[in-house]
């Protein structure tokens, strides 16, 4: 192809340049008008130098595309590694890219071009791009392939560091940047070529800021099973999945303001637990430590997940300075992703105020969803949510559970989750395709610290459960290659749309199976256990854990209404 390096520049009249501009050629690169919508991803049609080219001794490559590109996006996901400074220059649909600094003899490189950059209709491509050079006379071959398995893998970066001349122990991506990476396309492999032989980590990260690091908080992650050992003679294939990004970050006590001398209210900086709402574990007392009350119920504001209400006795005197604290250890404050309150924000001075809210009105409640509704799943807890604290009492003695169809009552767990969230689990599992009914009969319940009650009334919630003998089922058989025998496991099947998940945990290897599962098309996923939680794990970063074993069947399984499938398989591999 011919290179850009060099140019000829004509002078037109000025004439000319009017009318061309009048024309439209003065401006940017664009698309040509009607026709159908382009749906074609963009490709690299041309390049220099030729791949695998040996001795190089230029200071730019260049890459020719197939239409016309966003040239922004094209920059920011270009890399080199070993990495070098670039700049880029632009002719049509075509960019220089000049090695700003000089390249490193006796080297192989690696020119990468990302999945993140868009032609002018917005098309992604479908895989990176790799262009591999030498300034030596040999050519590293070593190989390095792998899968990303996740629903979205277009964008996620893949880090390589070889492991030669440190020690892997203080090997921190959140810190040290790779000499290698690359970018998943859609279909989610991967790929590393002309590397040299030896022992490599390698790791999958949602690289937010595009910074060459692991913002902790920011970015997914996800490890692979093991470090990499790589030879010339053969390509190791790396599968890997990347999890969300890890929410660390601990809660922090933001303000607190006294709605009136018995009724505080708490504001955090993140959704605060239900189930940390004890009231032990919020104290008051004055400014200097002399005077505490008593913390009789705490709340949730049923507005705000971040705003938690308190109920104080005696009532707190305003003309002092108060202090909030709230208590550590391990029943302590948490947020939603189970992190304790920061130690170092625990606490709040106040002052209270005569009056700032109408805190003895009559309470109002939300039931868990609307009259009438159908296909409930048979094993739904049920919540019941007080707009403030609540006499437990007042609620428990008037709320009737039914089975329709039988006549019979439902018996639940009751838990109490802060003074004014009722959770109600059913002992058992529902009966299919049958009508419930919840009956609260709301005369006589008051708020906390009010004689005012709610009018005598009948509050009704009726709702059909789901007709579990329009389901399927699936009998299939786990296989572990590696298995010691005492691992535990999670099979999943996941829908085609990846919006449907049923999963079942087994203690052993063989056979399985699920039952009451919606008609649909699935495949099939397994992974062990190995922080016996449930969920899978991805792996540790710094210090580094490897992610736990996992498989998947891309055979795709079609439940029909009740009807059973067999002989579903799904491997763990090594």
């Amino acid at each position: 192809m011919k290179s850009i390096r060099h140019r000829f520049t004509f002078v037109l009249p000025l004439a000319a340049c009017v009318l061309a501009c009048l024309l439209g050629s003065c401006a940017n690169s664009q698309p040509p008008s009607g026709g159908p919508p382009d749906k074609e991803p963009p490709e690299i049609t041309e390049f220099t130098p030729a791949t695998g080219t040996l001795n190089f001794r230029g200071d730019y490559a260049t890459l020719h595309f197939s239409e016309y590109v966003n040239k922004g996006k094209v920059a920011e996901n270009v890399y080199l590694s070993p990495p070098k400074r670039l700049e880029y220059s632009w002719s049509g649909r075509e960019v220089e890219i000049t090695f700003a600094e000089p390249l490193d003899s006796n080297t192989t490189y690696a020119l990468t071009l990302g999945t993140e950059y868009e032609d002018l209709s917005n098309n992604k491509p479908t895989q990176a791009f790799t262009l591999i050079f030498s300034t030596g006379n040999h050519l590293d071959s070593g190989i390095i392939r792998g899968k990303l398995t996740s629903d979205a893998p277009s964008g996620v970066f893949i880090f390589l560091y070889p492991l030669a001349g440190i020690n892997p122990d203080t090997l921190n991506p959140a810190t040290t940047k790779p000499k290698y990476r690359t970018q998943v396309g859609t279909s989610g492999t991967f790929e590393f070529r002309a590397l040299p032989a030896g022992k490599y980590r390698l790791f999958a990260i949602k690289d937010e800021y595009k910074d060459q690091l692991y913002s902790v908080g920011i970015d997914g992650f996800g490890a692979p099973l093991s470090d990499i050992v790589l030879r010339q003679d053969s390509i190791p294939t790396v599968n890997l999945r990347i999890g969300a990004a890890a929410d660390i970050s601990r809660p922090q006590l933001y303000d607190v303001q006294a709605m009136n001398p018995t009724t505080i209210e708490a504001t955090f900086s993140e959704d605060i637990d239900t189930a940390s709402l004890a009231p032990g574990n919020y104290m008051v007392r004055d400014s200097a430590g002399q005077l505490g009350v008593t913390t009789k119920a705490v709340w949730m504001n049923s507005k705000n997940g971040k705003s938690v209400f308190l109920s104080v006795a005696p009532a707190l005197d305003t003309s002092m300075k108060w202090k909030l604290s709230i208590r550590l250890g391990d029943t302590t404050v948490r947020d939603l992703a189970g992190n304790p309150i920061s130690d170092t924000v625990a606490s709040k001075l106040f002052r209270a105020e005569a009056d700032r809210g109408d805190t003895a009105a009559i309470p109002t409640l939300r039931l868990p969803f609307a009259d009438s509704s159908k296909s409930v799943g048979i094993s739904t807890a049920f919540d019941i949510l007080f707009d403030r604290a609540v006499i437990h009492d007042d609620v428990g003695r008037r709320l009737v559970f039914t089975n329709l169809n039988t006549n019979k009552t439902v018996l639940t767990n009751d838990e109490w989750r802060g003074d004014n969230l009722l959770r109600l689990t059913p002992q058992k599992p529902l009966e299919s395709d049958n009508w419930y009914e919840f009956k609260l009969s709301t005369g006589g319940i008051r708020a906390l610290g009010s004689t005012a009650a709610m009018k005598d009334s009948v509050r009704y919630m009726r709702f059909k459960t789901v007709d579990v003998r329009t389901f399927g089922g699936v009998k299939g058989t786990l296989i572990d290659s590696a298995t010691s025998g005492n691992e535990r496991y999670v099979v999943s099947l996941v829908g085609k749309e990846k919006k449907n998940r049923i999963s079942l945990k087994v203690n052993k290897v063989g056979a399985f199976e699920f039952t009451d599962v919606p008609p649909g098309i699935y495949t099939l996923e397994a992974f062990v256990d190995s922080e016996n939680t449930g969920k899978y794990y991805y792996g540790s970063p710094f210090p580094f854990r490897p992610s736990a074993r996992f498989g998947a069947s891309a055979a795709e399984l079609t439940v029909r209404s009740r009807w059973t499938v067999e002989g579903a398989k799904v491997e763990i591999p090594k």
